[in-house]
């Protein structure tokens, strides 16, 4: 196996350990905010990412300075005295990005990129409570989640050895890192992935 494909591999396999093992994870990730920092730059610098949301050229320059807010941050003080609330201020950078964006992008657009923020989490989308709560999800049901995603990461690791090429093993990896995968909407009823489907929308290629 050369070194290459055997970091793909190894990289593979450590998350499949993750995803097959004992929920002992921090529950404090359940108050986290579902935005993480960086998302922007990183969605919105990409020209697949400017298609799916088909921004205009008339759109570019609002778009090139709401980044600049972005970078510079919309939180520059906090309350003296009192330790520093990190995800707080995540979450107020973010609030403060889409009420920009807001004001250059359309209703229809804005939807879709929540949705591919929303998909930008991958898996990780089940440790929020209010998606948890939007889907009426419970820890058994969120480990069976995990259950399947950890499978489907094992047939392109150690599972799949030889099956797949290098190239075929990075484009599947990619794949399951971002949103929601087929078979483990599956595994949702009906009500469910139908909720599912309103809050983060068909499948993108992030790649």
């Amino acid at each position: 196996m050369k070194a290459s494909r055997a970091s793909v591999v190894v990289a593979v396999l450590a998350l499949v350990a993750a995803a097959t093992a004992d929920d002992r994870s921090d529950r404090s990730k359940l108050i986290r905010p579902l935005y993480p920092y960086g998302v922007f730059p990183g969605l919105l610098s990409k020209p697949n990412v400017k298609a799916e949301l088909k921004v205009t050229s008339a759109q570019e320059p609002a778009i090139e300075a709401s980044l600049k807010k972005w970078r510079d941050g919309f939180v520059h003080e906090v309350e003296h005295g009192k330790p520093i609330d990190f995800y707080a201020i995540e979450q107020k950078n973010f609030d403060g990005m889409m009420d920009l964006l807001g004001k250059s992008l359309d209703a229809q657009q804005m939807k879709r990129l929540k949705q591919l923020i929303l998909q930008s989490a991958g898996m990780e989308l089940f440790e929020h409570q209010e998606i948890r709560d939007a889907l009426h999800l419970n820890d058994g049901q969120v480990a069976n989640l995990k259950k399947v995603h950890g499978q489907l990461l094992h047939e392109i690791s150690g599972g799949g050895k030889g099956k797949y090429s290098k190239e075929e093993v990075k484009k599947l990896f990619g794949a399951l890192m971002k949103g929601v995968p087929e078979k483990v909407r599956a595994a949702l009823n009906e009500d469910q992935r139908q909720k599912l489907q309103e809050l983060i929308g068909d499948q993108f290629s992030f790649q």
